[in-house]
């Protein structure tokens, strides 16, 4: 199943489901929307947590939330649902950690060389993608993330908008 959660005008979200039906009719697709109440992009990228303790609570399962412009990237062919059953296993989260030192080329560079993580929290748990496995701690995981995200958001209104980026990665930090 995939469920779209549209912010925006409601004739909008349902052509472009539509569409969407049309390339993967394979899947069960619902859909839900709302206005935006806060028209920028930080609002569309954190928005989403909104409604995360209340879709645990009506899907019932295990839920795999991304960004809208999120590459799943999955190294093998299979459903997501796969990959969250060989990633996820047991655990009741899954979050994208950047916890560890990456040996790659730099970019611009044919030499070698180390990233180390950041300490920084919106570098630290990348917000793209994360999985919840519909078990207790999962839902009370969702429910710390849907206040953060409802107190933040409240804040980033009263700032300009430049100010307000990565406040999704901050509070995935925060609930970790």
């Amino acid at each position: 199943r995939i469920h779209f959660h549209v912010f925006g005008r409601s004739q909008q979200a349902e052509e472009l489901i539509s569409t969407g039906c049309s390339i993967i009719p394979q899947y069960e697709v619902t859909l839900s929307f709302e206005e935006e109440s806060i028209v920028h992009p930080f609002f569309f990228a954190t928005g989403r947590f909104l409604r995360l303790r209340e879709w645990c609570n009506r899907f019932e399962g295990p839920i795999i939330l991304t960004d809208i412009d999120n590459l799943w990237g999955q190294s093998r062919p299979g459903a997501p649902s796969d990959f969250l059953s060989q990633k996820l296993a047991d655990a009741d989260i899954g979050l994208d950690l950047r916890s560890r030192v990456i040996s790659e080329t730099a970019a611009n560079s044919v030499l070698p060389g180390n990233r180390y993580p950041s300490a920084d929290p919106w570098h630290a748990v990348w917000a793209g993608k994360f999985f919840l496995s519909g078990s207790p701690a999962s839902k009370r995981f969702a429910n710390i993330v849907s206040i953060l995200a409802d107190r933040e958001l409240l804040r980033a209104a009263k700032r300009s908008a430049d100010a307000n980026w990565f406040i999704d990665q901050n509070i995935l930090c925060a609930a970790y």
